[in-house]
């Protein structure tokens, strides 16, 4: 039986207010999880994989920010020295990488733009 949603909520929140005191810095990683997909979406891939670095430092169990680190750190090694950016179709399969994977937790307006770059 799942609980009403309030409930749940009042359950993240006291839950995320542990970690908080737990992790210093735990509260910085939505902000720099947001940066991440913003980044990824604007093709910056160095800023899109720094950015998941810091949310994975400030809290690495926070939605699928280390996987998609590691993701990052990969597609990031196969730039040619000096690009940010991946050709179109790489980028494609990076996102769709991500939506298919590592989308647990995204922010329901970063999945909508998302969403609409793969449907282009």
């Amino acid at each position: 039986v799942q609980q009403p949603l309030v409930e749940q909520q009042a359950y993240f929140t006291s839950r995320s207010q542990t970690i908080a005191k737990i992790l210093p810095g735990a509260q910085d990683a939505p902000t720099l999880e947001r940066r991440g997909f913003e980044a990824l979406l604007n093709n910056d891939i160095p800023a899109a994989r720094e950015a998941f670095a810091a949310a994975e430092k400030a809290w690495p169990e926070y939605h699928n920010v280390a996987e998609i680190t590691r993701l990052l750190t990969r597609v990031a090694e196969l730039l040619p020295p000096g690009a940010k950016s991946l050709p179109r179709e790489q980028l494609y399969d990076v996102m769709t990488r991500i939506m298919t994977d590592y989308s647990w937790g995204m922010p329901p307006a970063i999945k909508t733009q998302m969403e609409a770059v793969l449907r282009r």
